[in-house]
């Protein structure tokens, strides 16, 4: 097994800063704002008619994409975004206002709360069929990379 804390054993090819940001597509961009800043709680700035941005914290963003497909490719679980929470109760909470308002924003799918290697966490599939996983991390959490991140 491999350390990944270690530095590549020669320099990488490419030498990229950081990671900028995603995309992702939506069908109906509206609907899916709606979604990502009353839902999510995440900021989203249209820049351009057909995108815009999900202010993720720190310096990445992610860019949503909408009206360029009539159908959009379904998307594995394993292709999901995280958005990590303080506390292990805030994974409950979270799941437990999915399943309210899930009409609401047009929710997919709400998997269980599991806990696996000290993560707790669960998924949802929103109305793009993009996953999303609420995930409260202790050793992250200890950390301190979690605290004053909010979006």
């Amino acid at each position: 097994m491999s350390d990944t804390n270690q530095a590549p054993a020669s320099e990488p090819v490419i030498q990229a800063t950081h990671l900028s940001h995603g995309t992702m597509q939506t069908l109906d961009l509206a609907n899916s704002k709606k979604f990502y800043r009353e839902f999510l709680g995440i900021p989203f700035v249209r820049h351009v008619k057909a995108a815009g941005s999900l202010l993720m914290g720190g310096d990445g963003y992610l860019v949503a994409v909408g009206g360029q497909a009539k159908i959009l490719i379904q998307q594995q679980a394993e292709n999901r975004w995280i958005l990590a929470v303080n506390e292990p109760g805030d994974v409950d909470w979270a799941r437990e206002m999915a399943l309210k308002h899930e009409k609401d924003y047009a929710i997919q799918e709400i998997g269980e709360v599991k806990e696996v290697d000290g993560l707790r966490s669960f998924m949802l599939r929103d109305q793009d069929s993009n996953w999303w996983e609420f995930r409260h991390d202790p050793a992250q959490a200890q950390a301190g990379r979690y605290h004053d991140a909010r979006f």
